[in-house]
């Protein structure tokens, strides 16, 4: 029996609206207008998300330090003029990690695709927005603006080494970190010269932020025992666990972690959320208190990265109808200053390269580059958007 489900929403003002489906009871539930489970909860304002809980009587706050400037050396933070200032309870640097100062769960195999927590005295700053410590106190309105105003010491790099700030500056630099195994069909050379026309080009594709509603934030509860609990919005709960057990260099058991829900993250949230959730616990492990870390929204969008950019170089044969017979595609991805999900969106990107035709002379490439810029990450679709968006632009 097909039938017609009538939704009426009214206000307190003259407006309303009306919404009409047509239901089938025989595609049950496909069709019926079914509520999300949780909806009333979200738009009523009873849902509690990680910025909604509280700290026991004596829990502190605690603000990222973030670095201004990239491509330098960092020298030190005025970590006693901080301290003078009331309400200031302490500033966590590098110097108070008890393990391994790294917000990867594992060893990577080589140095550079690693990504540490704080930045020691004699590092260098590889973007604006590496975290270089934290501050904690009373208040985090307190903490946050000591935060933004400590005093940073820099210098600039005695071999004048220069920054690299684009994807276009990285590849004239051949900074690269990786490249993939290309995805090939047919014999695409003799495909482009048996093509009665030819045609080459770039796409370019820009990043794109994230801009999840509940901002990066993490509340490290301490427990009896030595044990850990750790509220986080995050997209990995396993992997929070584990990074925290290796920073700390306690069993992951000791580690409850909880998430009810991420407050958005369209993939910002899969790794990104690790620098939080790692300086809230060794801030809770330090002060035996409980610590509530959140970062504001613009400090987020500095640090957090996004959508990688990618430049597409094509080398596309077609017959005179508009018929494609074959395509080379080389993708040239900004993966920022780590690796991070890069490599992985890379891969995506190249499965997806032929997008939905049938291409029967074909080469996908890829390459992922280092620069100086905050770590890209997953952002919904990672990879095919970009590819895909390329494909039809060249198509079309």
């Amino acid at each position: 029996n097909t039938h017609t489900h009538t939704q009426t929403f009214t206000r307190k003002s003259p407006i309303q609206s009306i919404r009409s489906f047509a239901c089938n009871d025989s595609t049950y539930p496909v069709s019926f207008p079914i509520p999300k489970t949780d909806s009333r909860l979200l738009s009523s304002g009873e849902a509690k998300y990680t910025l909604d809980y509280d700290l026991p009587t004596n829990g502190l706050h605690g603000a990222l330090i973030i670095a201004t400037s990239a491509a330098v050396i960092f020298r030190s933070i005025d970590a006693e003029a901080a301290l003078r200032i009331s309400g200031i309870v302490d500033v966590i640097t590098a110097e108070d990690i008890p393990a391994r100062n790294s917000i990867l769960p594992y060893k990577p195999d080589c140095e550079e695709k690693d990504e540490m927590l704080f930045l020691k005295p004699g590092d260098l700053v590889p973007c604006i927005g590496a975290c270089l410590g934290l501050v904690v106190g009373r208040s985090r309105k307190n903490v946050q603006d000591v935060a933004r105003s400590i005093r940073v010491k820099y210098e600039a790099c005695e071999d004048s080494t220069r920054g690299i700030f684009s994807l276009e500056d990285a590849m004239r630099a051949k900074s690269v970190f990786t490249s993939l195994e290309p995805k090939i069909r047919g014999d695409v050379e003799t495909g482009l010269l048996k093509s009665p026309m030819r045609l080459n080009g770039k796409v370019l594709t820009g990043g794109q932020k994230h801009f999840y509603l509940e901002n990066q934030n993490t509340i490290a509860y301490l427990e009896e025992g030595g044990r850990l609990t750790i509220r986080s919005a995050t997209q990995s709960i396993t992997t929070t666990q584990s990074v925290i057990s290796s920073v700390l260099g306690i069993p992951s058991h000791k580690i409850d972690v909880i998430m009810k829900r991420t407050g958005g993250a369209f993939g910002g949230k899969i790794t990104r959320s690790f620098h939080c959730a790692a300086a809230a616990a060794v801030a809770a492990c330090k002060t035996k208190c409980s610590i509530h870390v959140s970062i504001p929204q613009d400090i987020d969008l500095i640090m957090t990265g996004g959508r990688e950019p990618l430049i597409v170089e094509y080398d596309v044969g077609f017959e005179e109808t508009g018929r494609l017979r074959a395509l080379s595609l080389v993708l040239h991805m900004d993966s920022g200053c780590t690796i991070d999900e890069s490599e992985s969106d890379l891969g995506v990107a190249l499965m997806h390269s032929d997008h939905s035709y049938f291409i029967s002379d074909f080469r996908a490439e890829g390459v992922l580059y280092k620069t100086n810029l905050p770590s890209n990450t997953s952002c919904r679709a990672p990879g095919s958007v970009q590819v895909c968006h390329a494909v039809d632009t060249i198509l079309f």
